[in-house]
This record gives structure tokens, C-alpha cells and sequence, in this order.
């Protein structure tokens, strides 16, 4: 599994619309071929900062989407879509999972 996690900074009188496109385009992200999920996180520390966690099948998986993206006549808005909702995003890091302990179903 492959997982990058991106830092977002809303302006503060668009956090309700950021959301919503966030969750719009994650959406539509979340179709292509080695997609295994994203989640949204607002800080506890700061309510003004969120962190996307995006999990991919791989690298490989994740870049080859954004370039199938890219070549969308939508891209912009399926990528790019922050523009005028944002003070800034990057993205943290991007890691491969190398081992994992989950509970399990007995345990619930």
C-alpha cells in the first residue's frame, strides 16, 4: 500500500465549501484503478488545518491516475479545485506500508 498525506489551510470563511469540493473530487479520484480510499482530518490543534490521507494500491497506481486525470477536460477542477479556497496545501509526505497489526473481528 502506498499513502500520501497532504497539509490544506482553508480560508477561514470557505471551510464548508472546501469540504464539499474536497469530498467531489476525492469522489471522483477514488474511481481510477488502485484507489483504496482518502479521508479528511481537521486538526485538533488548529481548526484551520486539514490533513488528506490518501491511500493508494502503489505508487505506480496513484501516478498513473493523476496522469489519466490530467488528461480529463475536467482536470482542473478535479485537481486543481483549491485554487480559490486555500491559503496553501502541500503535501507532508508519501510513505509504503511495510507492516500492519490490525484487530481483529473477535476482538470489536
Amino acid at each position: 500500500m502506498y499513502r500520501i498525506i497532504f497539509e490544506h489551510h482553508p480560508l477561514p470563511d470557505k471551510i464548508i465549501e472546501f469540504q464539499g469540493a474536497w469530498k467531489n473530487s476525492s469522489d471522483i479520484i477514488q474511481t481510477y484503478p488502485g484507489a483504496r480510499g482518502t479521508r479528511l482530518f481537521r486538526s485538533l490543534d488548529d481548526p484551520t488545518t486539514f490533513y488528506a490521507i490518501a491511500d493508494w494500491e502503489s505508487k505506480e497506481a496513484r501516478d498513473s491516475a493523476m496522469d489519466e486525470i490530467g488528461r480529463r477536460k475536467d482536470a482542473k477542477s478535479v485537481l486543481h479545485w483549491t485554487t480559490n479556497l486555500v491559503t496553501g496545501v502541500r503535501a507532508l509526505t508519501s510513505m509504503n506500508l511495510v507492516a500492519e497489526s490490525i484487530p481483529s473481528k473477535n476482538n470489536l
